[in-house]
């Protein structure tokens, strides 16, 4: 995993060096890289996706990335949209269980800081990891109180990142 984030880290960090945040904003070519390349040294099914996530920087601190209703309604393609996240999924089966697993890979961590920065937050000033990989549930924390009333909230009571069915396949497959 550690071998996967670097090499994709350094190929994007050197793509967009000359840019003033770097490699930072580029969720969605992060996302369908790693894709392409979990897919690949796998042969299992990873995928990019977009969506919204609700953003922790410290100290109860939340932010929600997500588009406007009038941004979901009317975009035809992901660039019409402004605030969005984007990561890596994979459905895994569990046949002890008869269900899926959901597995999550966001190789965008270590820009978290960067990001708070740019949102006006302060940084958090704490050892970040790299990248996200875990299993769903992980992130599956109720929503801040501040956060609560948002209306790309309402009627969750919980889970930190989510598809927005209207642009989900707006991203290469």
């Amino acid at each position: 995993m550690d071998r996967i984030d670097a090499a994709l880290h350094e190929v994007m960090e050197e793509k967009y060096s000359g840019r003033r945040m770097g490699a930072s904003l580029k969720c969605a070519e992060f996302a369908i890289l790693g894709a392409r390349v979990l897919r690949l040294m796998s042969g299992l099914s990873y995928h990019a996706v977009a969506g919204s996530q609700i953003v922790e920087f410290g100290n109860q601190q939340f932010t929600l990335i997500s588009p406007t209703r009038s941004e979901r309604r009317g975009a035809k393609k992901l660039a019409d949209i402004r605030q969005y996240h984007c990561c890596i999924e994979c459905d895994h089966a569990t046949p002890e269980k008869n269900t899926n697993r959901l597995e999550l890979i966001d190789f965008t961590d270590r820009y978290t800081d960067k990001i708070a920065k740019l949102l006006r937050h302060p940084p958090i000033n704490s050892h970040q990891r790299n990248y996200f990989w875990e299993w769903a549930d992980a992130v599956d924390f109720p929503i801040p109180e501040s956060l609560i009333a948002h209306p790309s909230i309402r009627p969750r009571k919980s889970g930190w990142r989510w598809l927005d069915r209207q642009y989900l396949y707006a991203i290469a497959r």
